[in-house]
C-alpha cells in the first residue's frame, strides 16, 4: 500500500498530465540534466510522435524495416539510431530530419526536440478555416 506522501505525489502528477498532456508530462517528467544521452533523447521525441499518431512500436517498426523489439530499444535509447533511420521516422511523421535532433543540456546529456505537430495535419487546417460556431472540417 502507497504511504499518503506517495498517494499526494500520484495524484500531483495525474493533475499535471491533465493539464499539460502527455508528451509534455512525459518530458518534464523524465528529462534530468545530464542524464540523458542522445539515443535516449531522440526515442523520447519519436515516442512524442508515436503517440500523437495513436500509434505503437509495433506498428511503426516495418516503416523503419526493423523488428518490434529493436524499435523497441532504439526507443528507450539502447541501441543507437542510424542517419537512415531518422530520416525514415522524419519521412513519415512528414517533419524535418532536423525537428527530431536533440540538443546539448551543457552538462553532458542531451535534451529531446520539442514536438511540433506533423506539417500535413497544420495544412489541413489551414484548408479549411472554421467559421462561425462550424466544427473545424478535416481532410476536405
Amino acid at each position: 500500500m502507497r504511504s499518503l506522501c506517495s498517494q499526494v505525489q500520484h495524484v500531483q502528477r495525474l493533475h499535471t498530465f491533465a493539464d499539460i498532456g502527455y508528451a509534455s508530462f512525459m518530458t518534464q517528467m523524465m528529462v534530468t540534466p545530464g542524464i540523458m544521452s542522445a539515443d535516449e533523447a531522440l526515442g523520447m521525441t519519436l515516442n512524442q510522435y508515436l503517440f500523437s499518431a495513436g500509434l505503437s512500436a509495433s506498428s511503426f517498426a516495418p516503416n523503419l524495416g526493423l523488428s518490434h523489439s529493436s524499435v523497441s530499444r532504439k526507443l528507450r535509447g539502447r541501441v543507437g539510431w542510424s542517419l537512415a533511420e531518422i530520416l525514415s521516422a522524419a519521412s513519415f511523421f512528414d517533419i524535418e530530419p532536423a525537428d527530431l535532433m536533440p540538443t546539448p543540456d551543457g552538462n553532458g546529456g542531451w535534451i529531446p526536440a520539442p514536438f511540433k505537430p506533423a506539417r500535413r495535419q497544420r495544412d489541413a487546417d489551414a484548408l479549411v478555416p472554421q467559421v462561425g460556431l462550424e466544427p473545424t472540417t478535416h481532410g476536405l
